[in-house]
């Protein structure tokens, strides 16, 4: 009962599967609606790839859980552990963290539950997730855990490009007018997630300037603890190879992986994004 768990959702993406506390992780699926069909997040290629091509002029909607979903499962679990840790996407992308605040009023003890808004995706939430699990089969305490994530949070950073403007008007995130002027253009618009929020940095009018702005963006750093590149579908396979080998030499001893984002992001961002998550070492991680 001193151990904290932690609840995430699908779309949080981890570089291994098995990680030190794993079991005491609990991911939320969350649902894609296209037309009268719905999928299951995932970030499966082959899955993608069926998504994709149901998506004809439907946009996709997020099934996402409700305030009594989370109420259910902060009951069922407060049966078993002392607190409960929420980690999830950025609450600029969704209500998924707005849903969890208010059914953690109603439960009978919200002082034994922290909401953290990862302010990221991917698999800048995945490093929070594991780490947090980690701490908490270390029986450190959840108000210990909590500041330690949100302490962490500043050194995560996420940064991609956007072609589909299209769903980015469906998310809320671009005029209507602007999205359809974007995709005429044939720009790429450059994105970074500050304090979760998008924002508009640059632009790219071609796959060459991607990967010379993202390498460039990861070659200001200087002490790396971990690099993930990530991308939709079509895959950008050319681009990642050569992104890959950019980031690689400019950081041989930093670990480097790659991954499709989940359904439920590529539902909000569009289908074919192209991005890195760069984490920072510090006192914290």
């Amino acid at each position: 009962m001193s151990r904290s768990c932690i609840i995430t959702d699908s779309s949080v993406y981890f570089s291994t599967l098995t990680y030190p506390g794993h079991e005491l992780v609990t991911v939320l699926p969350i649902q894609v609606e296209v037309g009268d069909k719905a999928f299951n997040d995932s970030k499966d290629p082959k899955d993608i790839k069926i998504w994709y091509g149901n998506l004809d002029s439907h946009k996709p909607r997020l099934n996402i859980p409700g305030v009594g979903d989370f109420g259910r499962l902060f009951q069922r679990l407060s049966q078993s552990f002392d607190s409960i840790i929420v980690i999830l996407h950025s609450g600029q992308l969704s209500l998924l963290s707005e849903n969890a605040r208010q059914a953690a009023q109603q439960v009978k003890h919200p002082d034994g539950i922290y909401i953290i808004d990862s302010q990221t995706i991917g698999a800048g939430l995945g490093v929070l997730v594991q780490a947090a699990a980690q701490s908490s089969m270390q029986q450190q305490d959840a108000a210990s855990i909590s500041q330690m994530l949100r302490g962490m949070l500043p050194h995560i950073y996420t940064v991609f490009f956007l072609p589909n403007f299209s769903y980015l008007a469906n998310s809320g995130y671009l005029d209507p007018a602007q999205a359809v002027v974007g995709e005429m253009l044939g720009f790429f618009p450059f994105y970074v997630l500050e304090s979760g929020r998008m924002v508009s940095i640059q632009k790219a009018r071609n796959s060459r300037q991607l990967v010379e702005m993202l390498s460039e963006f990861v070659t200001e750093f200087t002490d790396l603890r971990y690099i993930t590149l990530f991308q939709g579908y079509p895959p950008y396979e050319q681009e990642m190879r050569s992104l890959r080998e950019r980031i690689t030499k400019s950081f041989p001893e930093t670990p480097v992986t790659e991954h499709h984002l989940s359904l439920s992001l590529l539902s909000l961002l569009g289908p074919r994004p192209l991005g890195v998550v760069v984490v920072e070492k510090s006192t914290s991680n």
